[in-house]
């Protein structure tokens, strides 16, 4: 009965993935509404694998928490852009929590943290996003991603040691990335719950418009994604298994 239920599991994680995938292509297309509903389906699909999981007493890896991670903070975004302020919170605080329990199965892949990071900027908290990010480099020191994202933070607060340091980093990987970019000051519509990321002195900036602009050219996490939905491994910093058959 064990293998039977495991086939199920991965079959219906991988439809969240390739829903997740849809999603992304909808987004790229333009069309936000498209992208928003899928991401949703893409959501309920992992999340009810895990719950799945749980009942049945199979261990959920850290890939699963991962991608439903992700779901939910591109849900937070594409709504933010869309108008739907409302719903940004929840995807948000969800999107914490199982990225944490990714971190806390493997926390040596520095993909995780990178996502990490970004989550946490979208909430505001930006002394833990920098954490999380300086995390993903020391584990991945050719992450130009994470490098450039904290370059933009440092330039956000008037560092320009520290972010010329993280720019000449990232642009030893990837030399075609533009200048660090300073977040315009406005009201950020994703206020956190207390106690899941917390509000900080980044709360009147656009995080989202420099999170949006950095996944145009270092979409990092994106290909994780990918790779997870074609049931691949991951080299750098851990190797985790995307499916449940190795149980």
């Amino acid at each position: 009965m064990m293998p039977d239920a495991l086939g199920a599991l991965n079959q219906q994680f991988q439809q969240g993935c390739y829903v997740a995938q849809q999603a992304a292509m909808a987004e790229q297309m333009g069309n936000v509404f498209a992208a928003c509903q899928l991401y949703d389906q893409a959501i309920g699909l992992i999340a009810n694998t895990i719950g799945m999981a749980t009942q049945c007493g199979i261990p959920v890896t850290d890939n699963v928490f991962f991608s439903v991670a992700y779901c939910h903070f591109n849900a937070a975004r594409l709504k933010a852009a869309a108008g739907w302020p409302q719903a940004v919170p929840a995807h948000l605080n969800f999107a914490l929590q199982a990225v944490s329990q990714a971190i806390a199965i493997n926390p040596n892949v520095y993909l995780y943290h990178s996502g990490a990071g970004l989550v946490l900027l979208a909430m505001s908290n930006v002394p833990a996003a920098m954490q999380e990010f300086e995390r993903a480099v020391q584990l991945n020191p050719a992450d130009s991603f994470s490098h450039w994202m904290l370059s933009s933070l440092h330039t956000a607060q008037g560092n320009t040691m520290a972010a010329n340091q993280y720019y000449a980093a990232a642009l030893s990987t990837q030399p075609n990335l533009p200048p660090p970019q300073f977040a315009p000051q406005q009201n950020q519509v994703a206020p956190s719950t207390p106690g899941q990321g917390g509000q900080n002195q980044g709360a009147k900036h656009d995080w989202f418009g420099l999170i949006n602009n950095a996944l145009q050219f270092g979409n990092s996490v994106m290909g994780m994604m990918e790779k997870g939905s074609q049931g691949q491994s991951l080299e750098s910093g851990g190797q985790p298994n995307f499916n449940w058959s190795g149980y």
